[in-house]
């Protein structure tokens, strides 16, 4: 009834986690910890920038003029102003805006400019829609009288001449065709210049290097903050011991270093980082980070379930390969170190490795003694001061093994004859081996893998467990190759007690 408590208690937890999101802290984190990618992202934008400034953005300079359009409608003496002047005012600078932007009036401008000796990029007289894309005509407001309204007339081009030619072109030909061509009668002496484009009242209106500088790193930001979101919340696999224990409900009560044989680093491996084989063999060091991460493990683990006496515990994981047996066997190790009795019971009957790991013959061990074949003294072998039971020969029947009575009996002398029993089964989805001795275990760990364990997979063999009135002390990260603990650069958290390391002790050499 007790553990059907906790675990409700657990879940509620994990989902009163997952209501309340992501905080800023570990929003924070997840951009500490695509740091690379954010400044590849920031220095690529810049790049682009820099080379857009230098070699595409070219120069840009706006000259200006203005003409005044007049009503001829009506009497000039009349200084009242109707509806009808204003009516008669917008239509025709709509009209002389409209005739200024005509094929006649460009057409005229680039004839212009090819005699004045100006060509294109490609050394061809400037086209109609080349001048049409320069120039602008822009009514302005009205003036005192409806009677007179201005157009404002630039162009922008990438040379300063060129630019005052087109405006002057353009108001100097618009007032000769209108003067000249009896088609646009109702034009004449519509239009007179006030302003001219000057040399001295042009603007340089490119847009400045700084500016494309500070768009340029602001987009490689925000690209690259985009990429590490995305990467988070597509990520499949285990990382952080945060989300561990949101997805959970579950403490990690120690994060072990990946201190296997250095590999060759290449860039694939900041990509996913995936062991073959969990079998490297236990840690010889005692002085190594890992070895101190396995007694903070220890320790964790005494203090997890004060008020419950942890002498048989199972370690157990999802699927395989994600360290569960080499996690065992080095708390053995450790616990043998300290003068404590212990002894290791390999249940993994379907894929020993426990024997691998201790240098043992797997000949004699579980299945004989269930079998009969051999007694309790026959089976145990003596290692370092640890107590070894491997699992014993192969039998088409595992499971037949795992629920005898004999079984049973064998841990039960142990619990009697050693301060810790620490016992290896098989992984909880594979098969249901770990679910079904679950009843002769005090307390299971499960073990997940950095980049390597599914948070789904890892969900439901917590699932499975609990389902199973498992009592689970709680979760151990294995082949942590990266700082990702939300703990300010420390490996590991637990429960508050053992040691941590900082960034200066992940860089010695761990075996």
């Amino acid at each position: 009834m007790e553990k059907e408590e906790s675990s409700n208690l657990a879940e509620n937890s994990t989902l009163e986690e997952n209501e309340r999101g992501k905080t800023f802290g570990e929003y924070w984190h997840m951009l500490r910890k695509h740091w690379i990618g954010i400044i590849v992202c920031t220095v690529v934008a810049f790049a682009v920038g820099l080379s857009y400034d230098l070699g595409l953005k070219g120069d840009k300079f706006e000259a200006s003029g203005s003409c005044m359009v007049l009503s001829v409608e009506k009497d000039e003496t009349e200084t009242s102003v109707t509806q009808y002047d204003i009516n008669y005012s917008l239509v025709l600078l709509q009209t002389m805006k409209d005739f200024m932007k005509n094929d006649l009036v460009l057409q005229s401008v680039s004839d212009s400019l090819m005699a004045s000796g100006y060509k294109n990029s490609s050394g061809d007289p400037y086209t109609i829609k080349q001048i049409d894309k320069m120039l602008d005509v822009t009514p302005r407001t009205f003036s005192s009288t409806a009677k007179s309204l201005f157009l404002d007339v630039t162009a922008v081009s990438p040379d300063a001449n060129l630019s005052i030619n087109i405006v002057n072109y353009c108001l100097d030909n618009t007032v000769n065709i209108t003067a000249t061509d009896d088609s646009y009668a109702l034009l004449k002496n519509s239009l007179i210049i006030t302003s001219r484009a000057r040399k001295e009242s042009v603007e340089d209106v490119s847009t400045s290097s700084a500016l494309i500088w500070i768009i340029s790193i602001l987009i490689g930001l925000v690209v690259g903050v985009i990429y590490a979101i995305i990467r988070e919340l597509t990520n499949i696999y285990v990382i952080s011991r945060k989300e561990i224990e949101a997805n959970t409900g579950l403490k990690v009560l120690g994060m072990i270093p990946d201190y296997g044989p250095k590999q060759k680093l290449t860039w694939l491996k900041f990509i996913h980082h995936k062991r073959k084989s969990e079998s490297i063999g236990l840690i010889d060091d005692m002085s190594s980070i890992a070895s101190e991460n396995i007694q903070k493990l220890q320790t964790n683990v005494s203090f997890a379930e004060v008020n419950n006496q942890l002498k048989v515990i199972s370690v157990t994981s999802a699927v395989q390969s994600e360290g569960k047996s080499t996690t065992m066997g080095n708390m053995a190790k450790l616990y043998a170190k300290k003068g404590l009795k212990v002894c290791v019971l390999d249940l993994d009957i379907r894929r020993p490795s426990v024997h691998r790991l201790f240098g043992l013959e797997n000949k004699v061990g579980v299945v004989e003694y269930v079998r009969g074949e051999a007694d309790f003294k026959h089976i145990i072998h003596h290692v370092n001061g640890v107590d070894v039971i491997t699992a014993g020969s192969k039998t088409p029947f595992p499971l037949k093994i795992i629920q005898s009575a004999e079984l049973a009996d064998l841990i039960k002398q142990l619990r009697e004859t050693y301060d810790f029993v620490l016992v290896d089964t098989t992984p909880v989805i594979a098969v249901a081996d770990a679910l079904v001795v679950s009843r002769l275990i005090d307390g299971f760990l499960v073990v997940c893998a950095q980049h390597l364990t599914v948070k789904a997979k890892l969900a439901e063999a917590v699932e499975s467990l609990r389902r199973a009135n498992a009592n689970i002390i709680g979760i151990v990260m294995t082949m942590v190759t990266e700082d990702d603990t939300n703990s300010g650069g420390r490996y590991g958290y637990g429960y508050g007690y053992g040691y941590g390391y900082g960034h200066d002790a992940k860089d010695k050499d761990a075996e």
